[in-house]
């Protein structure tokens, strides 16, 4: 028969070797970052994916051998990425894009009114602590984050001669979406960035 003491011995010593595991397993997991770009390659391909499928989704005249000059105006220091995105849509349908306004046949006017990710977390576990006698690791049993590229633009043409609208201004919008979900151990990944617009 097991004594009272010896049970006790035993339950402290379990108790002091989980505690150095878990020493050990934070140190084994510890986060490393190597570079911290102002936007991680993720972020830019949500943010090009959303420019690019609002910019297809623009209908407007002909442009086949037009000059067509583009002026963009948004809330962002981005909204030269939409010009560009714009710009080269419009030259996959035979465009000519000019620098000059006054040499254009038609002026398209982008007005940015969103261009950016929102970004949701859905955390399940025990989050990283700074205790007295040693950090805690982040413990993940589910966590769901999901970052939405979006952008929306308001598009009209006009006719640098007679300064009409041609057409009807457009709402264009674009979104795509990367998922990153963990339930621990294993981590899983979806993005829409490889399907066509």
């Amino acid at each position: 028969m097991v004594s009272r003491s010896n049970s006790l011995l035993l339950c402290l010593r379990t108790a002091v070797l989980a505690v150095c595991l878990l020493v050990l397993v934070a140190g084994c997991t510890a986060k490393r970052t190597l570079t911290q770009p102002p936007r991680s390659a993720i972020e830019q391909r949500l943010l090009a994916g959303s420019i690019e499928r609002a910019a297809i989704g623009f209908e407007g005249p002909d442009f086949e051998d037009a000059d067509v000059f583009v002026e963009v105006t948004g809330f962002t220091q981005d909204a030269f990425f939409a010009r560009e995105a714009m710009a080269s849509e419009l030259q996959t349908r035979g465009a000519a894009i000019v620098s000059d306004p006054s040499k254009a046949d038609y002026i398209v006017k982008v007005l940015v009114n969103a261009f950016g990710i929102d970004r949701s977390d859905r955390f399940f576990g025990v989050p990283q602590m700074s205790t007295f006698l040693l950090p805690v690791p982040e413990i993940t049993l589910f966590n769901w984050i999901k970052q939405n590229g979006i952008s929306r633009l308001s598009v009209s043409v006009v006719d640098r001669r007679t300064g009409r609208l041609v057409g009807r201004k457009q709402k264009l919008n674009g979104d795509t979406v990367f998922n990153r979900v963990t339930i621990f151990p294993v981590s899983f990944e979806a993005s829409d960035f490889n399907e066509p617009p």
